[in-house]
């Protein structure tokens, strides 16, 4: 393919987000036949990395909850999670596809009443 010449950078796992660097959310909220996808990429000056994926639907959050108390929707349980990761990889900007649940979704991460913190994640 002509890459051997090629300097590729290496790349490290990471579990929180540094300081210094802009996170973007990118999100498709399917839910039935799809999951809902989340991808949290690293913007740096050279290059965009991804640093996170996520991914649930609603069938695989009501075997999650089996035998919790308490019951909570999809997107507010995704909104919730949505958060939590945001507290790792701060973000400016979230895209949401708004078709198929984006507006559910994004209502949900302007309601955090909605939220049942007794729920695992």
């Amino acid at each position: 393919f002509g890459y051997t010449n090629c300097r590729r950078p290496s790349f490290n796992a990471s579990l929180i987000g540094n300081p210094g660097v802009e996170y973007v959310y990118g999100i498709d909220p399917a839910s039935e036949q799809d999951n809902l996808a989340l991808t949290i990429l690293e913007v740096n000056a050279e290059h965009r990395r991804i640093v996170h994926c996520w991914t649930l639907n609603k069938q695989k959050l009501r075997e999650r909850l089996k035998g919790q108390e308490g019951k909570t929707g999809f997107y507010n349980y995704c909104a919730r999670k949505i958060r939590e990761l945001m507290k790792v990889f701060p973000t400016k900007h979230i895209g949401i596809d708004t078709q198929g649940g984006g507006l559910q979704l994004m209502e949900a991460l302007h309601n955090p009443a909605d939220f049942d913190p007794r729920l695992t994640l």
